[in-house]
């Protein structure tokens, strides 16, 4: 069954998605304060300038191949033995960021929201729901991501407003008083979460209405890259600034209203909605905070998932991806019940390790296959997930997908 017209997203609709997804990370993670304390405010502008030259790379990974996801692009830039390769890389670093959200969803609802309740059965359900999201369809789930975006914002602003009486800039000093190597530390955790990690949101690339060919254009076929420019940086530099804007008002906020018991705390945001007194009209604002992080953690926890489930039927060619999303998603659901950690033990992995690893899954291919020359339509190609004429089918060896396009639009009866 082949996707329709409709089933396509704009361009803001993805920028919207970015920003969700940014948000997912931003409002939940307290870990940087462990590393730069009350100059914790800082990593915005620290991590932005950090993401700068991953910004370019993914801009012009985007505009090279707009119409694939990133293993469509490793195999169209690599060929089909090292693109493999490459896809298992990718597959690896999705399949431990899915965990690791699906992770700090359960201790997160098990510790917090619905304190004693199993951590398995909240895991297991949040995988299921992933899943059936999936099954219903990525598009149709990112257009309501806006109204959850709307909602996220008005707490901020509102948790601002209420906490102005509580606020003691004098927290925010002394600045510049860390050693350099912390900086730099503070650089590469930023660099990775929350920015890196929009390449994830390479994998809903292709549904971005413009980014598809046209049906001429694929029965030409001259050029291992589609024809078209793709959404340029500009894109990327907005969902960059939000999540740059954002992290340093929630620091401001929190630093200034806890000081150095920042340092203390695991989600220092749900603390301060804690701390400060609430509106009549919002009473009980925490409780929807908690349900908002909730909401925005599950959206990333889809997307990683989306991204692992192209990941498995590009390397293994599965030609349905509705076959892939509940494994895909028991998988996930599996691993992160495995890698479970303490808050404690989490704090300590998820600033001094992961961020070195998930960086390098970050930077390092995605470099390499942003500067490879496009190749000849005769040493492979891969062609988009909204191929709009089967007739016009490449040769399956030269595919950067096996199988029949139609079926990864991700909507229900494809099956």
């Amino acid at each position: 069954m082949i996707a329709a017209a409709n089933e396509g997203i704009t361009t803001s609709e993805w920028g919207v998605s970015c920003c969700c997804f940014a948000l997912g990370t931003v409002m939940r993670s307290g870990l940087i304060n462990q590393v730069t304390g009350n100059e914790s405010f800082l990593i915005g502008i620290i991590g932005f300038a950090a993401y700068v030259p991953m910004m370019f790379l993914y801009s012009r990974l985007a505009s090279k191949y707009p119409s694939m996801n990133l293993f469509q692009m490793a195999e169209a830039a690599m060929g089909k033995v090292f693109g493999k390769l490459v896809s298992a890389l990718y597959l690896i670093f999705f399949l431990s960021l899915a965990s690791h959200n699906l992770m700090e969803i359960g201790n997160f609802v098990s510790s917090f929201l619905l304190q004693g309740s199993p951590y398995f059965f909240v895991v297991a359900v949040s995988s299921l729901a992933a899943a059936y999201i999936l099954w219903k369809g990525v598009a149709s789930f990112i257009r309501i991501q806006p109204l959850i975006l709307i909602i996220a914002m008005f707490l901020l602003v509102c948790s601002l407003i209420q906490s102005l009486g509580k606020m003691d800039l004098g927290n925010l000093l002394p600045v510049f008083q860390l050693p350099i190597t912390t900086y730099v530390r503070s650089a590469v955790v930023a660099g990775a979460v929350p920015f890196g990690e929009v390449l994830t949101m390479f994998s809903i690339l292709p549904l971005v209405r413009g980014n598809n060919q046209t049906q001429e254009a694929n029965q030409k076929r001259e050029l291992s890259s589609p024809v078209g420019k793709g959404m340029g940086i500009r894109p990327w530099f907005y969902v960059a600034l939000f999540t740059c804007v954002v992290v340093t008002v929630i620091h401001l906020r929190d630093i200034s209203i806890m000081g150095k018991l920042l340092t203390y705390v695991a989600l220092p945001s749900v603390e301060v909605y804690r701390m400060v007194d609430s509106f009549s009209s919002i009473a009980r604002s925490e409780s929807l905070h908690a349900v908002i992080l909730i909401m925005l953690a599950l959206i990333k926890t889809v997307f990683c998932i989306y991204a692992v489930c192209q990941g498995l039927a590009e390397i293994f060619g599965i030609r349905n991806l509705n076959r892939v999303y509940l494994p895909a998603s028991l998988l996930v659901s599996v691993s992160s019940v495995i890698l479970r950690r303490s808050d404690i033990n989490n704090i300590y992995y998820t600033v001094y390790v992961l961020p070195l690893f998930w960086l390098g899954f970050e930077l390092v291919p995605t470099a390499v296959m942003a500067v490879i020359p496009l190749r000849r339509a005769d040493g492979g190609r891969a062609y988009p997930l909204n191929h709009p004429d089967k007739s016009a089918e490449p040769p399956q060896q030269n595919c950067g997908f096996v199988g029949d396009p139609g079926d990864l639009s991700g909507t229900p009866g494809n099956a």
